[in-house]
């Protein structure tokens, strides 16, 4: 029996905000959404969802006077990697965090905060990152977006602890799925290249989560008054390859190409160099790629147990499915930019 009624959500026009949504109204839950101007409101509209407008960074007592009447709130928005300063990052991701959440203590204090894996950047992968290892890494070493998502962290579970607001922290890992602007071109261009390259022989379990069971974590926290004053993983919901992905991938697209298995040790090696030669490429030229090398050489390392136990997680899609669906998705992207292009040059 769902537990809220009306939920505030913010991000709803982003990747994870938008699969929350469809899930909640799905139940028949109310969800009051936080748009920007200039967001893409199409899919919320779709779903019968209530539009308001405005910023995270907006008054902390108007942004009360939008949550009010709702029974929780689900705080999505971020700044994820579209470039920007460190103190740009801050700003709308920490500062934005803290005033969302001053504004839910104010009208409906129960609050499902979406955090990140990030949280745990710079921590070693001798053991498993489970919830309570964050505090060990040091958001002063981390990238903009990591030590934001760190320090937002920190900033909410301050109120949760002065008793302002009623907390649950969740942490997906990387997140792919329909109306994903990020993760899913990178995974089409990988899997089309005319000879796609396995590190490690493509078996190394990936950080990578479906959308979809990403928003089944975030529901049914609402559902479980013990979720208060937890956080939880949500970076494995089913163990996947890089060598199943491109297989599936191709399978959808209707092409087929050559693999080539590459050696962990080689790959491991080349981002050690690309370390060395750091400080002689653009700003943050290595970092992006020395990360990815290290997701595909290494299994997943957060642990998701917690969220299997008490939340009931689990891939309720399986990663086939997911990216049948993914794909189906960004063909009609695809069938949709070839028409606008044919307009205009017409």
């Amino acid at each position: 029996m769902p537990l809220r009624n009306s939920v505030f959500l913010t991000g709803g026009t982003g990747l994870i905000g938008s699969h929350v949504a469809e899930r909640l109204r799905a139940r028949g839950t109310d969800v009051v959404a936080l748009v920007r101007p200039s967001s893409d409101t199409a899919h919320l509209e779709s779903l019968g969802c209530r539009l308001v407008t405005g910023d995270v960074l907006d008054d902390v007592e108007e942004q009360a006077r939008r949550i009010r009447g709702c029974d929780a709130v689900i705080h999505g928005a971020a700044r994820v990697f579209m470039g920007g300063s460190r103190a740009t990052f801050l700003r709308e991701n920490v500062e934005g965090t803290e005033r969302v959440l001053r504004a839910a203590a104010l009208a409906a204090p129960r609050v499902v905060h979406l955090s990140s894996v990030a949280v745990y950047a710079g921590l070693p992968l001798d053991r498993p990152l489970t919830e309570e290892r964050w505090t060990e890494a040091d958001p002063e070493r981390q990238n903009a977006y990591a030590a934001s998502k760190h320090l937002s962290e920190r900033a909410a579970w301050r109120l949760h602890d002065q008793e302002a607001i009623r907390l649950t922290t969740l942490r997906p890992s990387v997140v792919y799925g329909e109306r994903d602007r990020a993760a899913v071109p990178i995974m089409v261009r990988y899997a089309s290249l005319p000879v796609v390259p396995l590190l490690g022989g493509g078996r190394f379990r990936l950080p990578l989560v479906y959308a979809g069971n990403v928003a089944a974590g975030v529901v049914a926290t609402l559902d479980r008054a013990a979720a208060v004053g937890r956080a939880y993983n949500l970076a494995m919901d089913e163990p996947v390859g890089a060598r199943e992905l491109v297989a599936w991938i191709g399978a959808e697209r209707g092409i087929r190409r050559l693999t080539l298995p590459v050696p962990a040790a080689v790959a491991r090696a080349g981002a050690a160099l690309l370390e060395r030669l750091a400080p002689l490429l653009p700003a943050g030229g290595a970092g992006g790629l020395r990360r990815a090398l290290r997701s595909l050489t290494t299994d997943n390392p957060y642990d998701s147990t917690r969220a299997r136990l008490e939340l009931g997680w689990s891939a309720h899609v399986s990663h086939r499915e997911a990216v049948r669906r993914t794909m189906v998705w960004w063909a009609r992207r695809e069938a949709g930019r070839d028409l606008r292009a044919v307009s205009r040059r017409s």
